[in-house]
């Protein structure tokens, strides 16, 4: 059982790690959607909307085309958004016990799987260098619209250790155990580590790993405790929105 994972030592632990986080995320997501959906109790959606109210959460929530207002702005923070979404396919890979992979797998003798594993390799640098101009544009820019909050340099920091321990533990994992297919990026970057004795190859692959987890886990928790979670909420408050 497993199988994905056999290299990772006490491997079944990722299941209370994660969805015990999860679960007291949903508690706090449900109790924010009722108050949604009790502001909204006496007008109910209406048949003829449904298109418009949906084409509006693809539109603002998904899209968010109202950041490009601010275009260069804008388009940094969709890249960050929209490449957080994108490497969460290996993150519910991992919490599903190689599920994810398993049936995406299956058809086209694993190519499919092996296109999923490239892309994320590449949007995890994309991603790793704007967040580095990020920190760059709030440490050092400053500019005059942007506040300088603990909670945002917080945030940006979990985003960083989350794709970052995702991406260090997968070079040292190629180190020990040879090339992952798709893995492009981080198949090369190993390859000054494949020299490394092969526990502490192992040893690095161990604790990022466990790492990323652990930053995962505590990153559900830590989002609803700020303003940063109307990105979760923003769905529902788009699609309960007032038509004009």
């Amino acid at each position: 059982m497993f199988d994905t994972f056999a290299e990772v030592p006490a491997y079944p632990l990722v299941f209370p790690i994660f969805w015990g986080a999860f679960a007291l995320f949903l508690v706090v997501l449900a109790r924010r959607l009722r108050v949604f959906t009790a502001v909204n109790a006496g007008n109910p959606v209406a048949r003829s909307e449904v298109g418009r109210r949906a084409w509006g959460v693809f539109r603002y929530a998904i899209l968010q085309s109202k950041m490009f207002r601010w275009s260069h702005a804008g388009a940094v923070h969709y890249v960050v958004f929209l490449g957080s979404t994108i490497l969460l396919i290996g993150n519910i890979n991992i919490v599903t016990g190689g599920l994810l992979q398993a049936v995406v797998s299956w058809p086209l003798d694993g190519v499919l799987w092996t296109l999923a594993v490239a892309v994320q390799n590449v949007i995890a640098v994309g991603v790793l260098l704007v967040l580095v101009y990020l920190f760059k544009r709030r440490l050092v820019d400053r500019p005059t619209r942007l506040t300088l909050s603990r909670t945002g340099l917080l945030i940006l920091t979990m985003i960083t250790l989350v794709v970052s321990t995702e991406f260090i533990a997968q070079i040292f994992e190629v180190a020990r155990y040879g090339d992952i297919d798709g893995a492009i990026v981080a198949n090369a970057l190993a390859v000054p580590l494949r020299s490394l004795d092969p526990a502490v190859a192992e040893a690095g692959f161990v604790a990022f790993w466990w790492a990323h987890i652990f930053v995962l886990a505590t990153f559900l928790l830590f989002i609803p405790t700020n303003k940063h979670f109307h990105v979760y909420t923003s769905f529902v408050n788009v699609w309960f929105r007032k038509l004009v």
